[in-house]
């Protein structure tokens, strides 16, 4: 009973459950794959094999991430072949001297593929990694480097081409028709996590997750469409744009029901903002597709919760009480979500009239200069010492050992978390070598024509693809798909020697083993200290926003945030601070749109002497942020205090826009003494383990 218990329990984690759209990728590539080997043995291409590799690695589930992979693919190989020529041509005889030009052009690639997205750092990674498949076979004689950089580019070719006809000959749906429904889900699950949200239901931060976890997987499909579609190619910055505004509809649902959460249920504030908080909660709960969201009835929705939040302040007595600032702060968020609504609803009006394109403010995302910098410095030395070591051992396959150390320190340059990733790297590559040697020599050997070798090889990738459509095992798999064909050797004829393979894998290991040392104890990352790192840029584009440094629009600034806040709650994935940090992220958006809104609101008016004078001490409160929260806190609500007595004051056509700035202070005051170690640049009782 204990074994059968046991074996249920693993035997599904050993053989999971494939879905139709797993095994179509999986067979789907293997047949582009044997195209591509056929293609390369009829060209009498020399390393037949790099063809397969080449396959495998542009391979995707989705048609359009083959074309752009391919294409940034073919552009970081010729990028690659151009420096390998120059390398060969000036530090040919000075293995040294090649070393060090070695070790300086992957850091670089390292660097630049750290700061980069989606392929562009893939094309940067194959920059870096092309020398080793280029230059390095050629130092002992240099004048065959053109000849491998023409069959380097032909390979590199016949794989993309390949892969590229299989999979658009096998496609049902491209661009469009697949983008379409996964907006349709991305504002159905939006709309039904805000309705959740205003309603107050229990498990606000698991929900809120899994909607912001489906909206961020959105943008490699929306790359994916618009390498398919021309038209939809035209529409992709507006659907970024449109997943960012979902996104922060999320932010300010959760923003208001924390806020109402903290209040008394039969409170002033809560009978006062019950009306427009049912007002907007119906609307977003009528919400369930884009043809609702563009419907006439909801634009007449949205006008009149406007006007509710408008008139909402104007008709209330302006008293000098906290009742009446939170009251002014909620009507204020429920307003932004009925103005992210109507954005939603304009951005999707254009996309569906297809007038989107380079007028769209672009999304804009966060770039970590540290992480590249220490990458780019890992991959460097890496290399150096492993070149360094074979040139004192004068190892006979030293260059193998650098072939398989530039691939491995590019692509884990590349990776969210390098450490862990190159474990994974390295264990596909061990696995990739003892299958290699058993479909050589117990396989192979004893088969003859190309159909049979198909089907001998055939389990190997077959499987590995299927296991590489599962988070988890997407490293391992990679390694595997690279490096599988690549010991095999792949010829026609095929010639077997068996020292001679397990050379091979004996380096490759080796170099495996030299990239996961150095991103293990070169300036090993901390998933906290990254998260601190976070927090800290959050925190300083926060201050220079206050203090007027930058010179932003409110779009590309809260694309930004966003894209950091998502990377926060990736980094601490597995703390139980992850809640409480993700939420400081979101107040920490919150304050930066109210900052523009009180800026907005006051430009144009002549305050009082000391309105002015608190205002003024509310922004360089603001400006010094990092050193006390408190007391940045403490200004903004006196000044919101302040900006309220005034309203009372002042002719009705100021008084909207004096009340509307004393709730942005407000409501910067509330999110501040909340949310104040946050705002310190600290992670509350985090853990260094994670």
């Amino acid at each position: 009973m204990s074994a059968e218990a046991t074996a249920a329990r693993v035997l599904p984690r050993l053989l999971p459950s494939f879905g139709p759209k797993a095994w179509f990728h999986a067979l789907s590539t293997f047949a582009a794959a044997m195209l591509a080997l056929y293609v390369a043995f009829a060209l009498e291409l020399d390393s037949p094999g790099s063809a397969v590799v080449t396959v495998l690695i542009v391979s995707s589930p989705l048609p359009g991430m083959v074309l752009s992979k391919g294409l940034w693919r073919m552009v970081g190989t010729l990028v690659g072949l151009l420096i390998s020529i120059a390398l060969i041509a000036r530090f040919a005889q000075s293995p040294l001297a090649f070393i060090g030009a070695l070790s300086i052009w992957l850091g670089l690639c390292t660097y630049v593929s750290s700061l980069l997205r989606h392929f562009r750092a893939y094309a940067a990674v194959l920059a870096g990694y092309t020398i080793s498949l280029v230059a390095l076979p050629a130092l002992d004689d240099p004048n065959r480097i053109f000849d491998i950089a023409t069959a380097r580019i032909a390979v590199v070719a016949v794989g993309i081409l390949s892969t590229a006809l299989v999979k658009s000959m096998l496609v049902l749906e491209v661009g469009e028709r697949r983008l379409k429904p996964a907006i349709e889900g991305a504002l159905a699950a939006t709309t039904g996590f805000a309705v959740q949200a205003l309603d107050l239901v229990p498990g606000l931060p698991d929900r809120r997750r899994a909607v912001a976890d489906r909206l961020v997987a959105l943008d490699p499909l929306i790359l994916a469409a618009a390498n398919e579609s021309a038209a939809t190619a035209q529409k992709a910055p507006a659907v970024r744009l449109l997943v960012s505004i979902l996104i922060h509809t999320v932010t300010l649902a959760s923003s208001v029901r924390d806020a109402l959460a903290s209040l008394p249920v039969d409170g002033v504030v809560a009978a006062a903002i019950t009306p427009l908080r049912d007002q907007v909660r119906d609307l977003l709960s009528s919400l369930t597709n884009t043809a609702a969201l563009l419907s006439p009835a909801t634009a007449e929705a949205l006008e009149a919760a406007h006007r509710t939040a408008i008139d909402l302040p104007t008709d209330m007595a302006v008293a000098i009480a906290p009742e009446t600032l939170d009251i002014l702060a909620l009507t204020a968020r429920l307003e932004d979500i009925v103005e992210q609504l109507q954005l939603a609803r304009d951005l999707l009006r254009s996309i569906e009239e297809g007038r989107t394109g380079r007028s769209v403010t672009p999304v804009s995302y966060h770039r970590d200069q540290r992480a590249a910098v220490i990458n780019g410095m890992r991959a460097a030395l890496a290399t150096l010492l492993a070149g360094c070591f074979w040139i004192a051992t004068a190892w006979p396959s030293g260059t193998q050992m650098l072939a398989a150390l530039a691939p491995v320190t590019t692509l884990l340059g590349a990776s969210e978390y390098p450490e862990k990733a190159s474990l994974s790297f390295s264990r596909g590559m061990t696995l990739a070598g003892i299958c290699a040697v058993i479909c050589d020599f117990g396989l192979l050997a004893h088969v003859d024509g190309f159909p049979l070798l198909a089907l001998m090889i055939a389990p190997f990738l077959v499987a590995c693809s299927l296991y590489g459509t599962i988070p988890k095992h997407a490293s391992s798999s990679t390694a595997f798909l690279v490096f599988f064909p690549t010991f095999l050797n792949l010829q026609n004829p095929m010639r077997y020697d068996i020292s001679v393979t397990l050379n091979t894998v004996f380096a490759f290991i080796l170099g495996s083993f030299f990239g996961a040392l150095a991103f293990r104890t070169l300036w090993p990352s901390n998933p906290v200290e990254a998260a601190r790192r976070l927090i800290r840029q959050m925190c300083r584009d926060l201050r220079d926003l206050a203090a007027k440094h930058v010179e932003i629009s409110q779009a590309t600034w809260e694309t930004i945030m966003l894209d950091r806040l998502a990377r926060l709650g990736t980094r601490l994935s597995t703390s139980p601070e992850r809640a409480t940090v993700v939420e400081g992220g979101m107040a920490a958006i919150h304050v930066g749109r109210e900052i523009m809104r009180a800026r907005r609101m006051l430009a144009g008016l002549t305050l009082p002497e000391e309105v002015a004078r608190s205002v003024e001490a509310a922004r360089q409160a603001l400006h010094a942020l990092a050193t006390s929260p408190d007391d940045a806190a403490q200004a903004t609500q006196a000044a919101a205090l302040r900006l309220l007595k005034t309203a009372g004051l002042v002719p009705e056509t100021e008084r909207t826009n004096l009340l509307r700035a004393a709730a942005a202070h407000h409501d910067m005051a509330l999110l501040l003494a909340r949310h104040r170690d946050f705002f310190r640049g600290a992670l509350p009782a985090a853990k260094e383990t994670l």
